[in-house]
């Protein structure tokens, strides 16, 4: 089925679950933040996790 991945700051935007990459002006190192979110969302995608957004209309969806 799946985990339950709490995101916290991870994705402030529906944009980025599509491209990680997609900096957020606040982040204090953007290439780094925009790795880590690359790479933790790929994990999460290869778990088939539920995510719990804070940022999004919709809390949870499915990766």
């Amino acid at each position: 089925m799946g985990e339950l991945a709490i995101t916290g700051e991870l994705v402030l935007h529906p944009v980025q679950l599509a491209d990680p990459g997609i900096h957020y002006v606040y982040d204090d190192d953007q290439e780094a933040a925009a790795a880590t979110r690359a790479e933790v969302l790929a994990g999460l995608r290869a778990e088939r996790a539920i995510l719990a957004t804070a940022h999004f209309p919709d809390p949870f969806l499915r990766l």
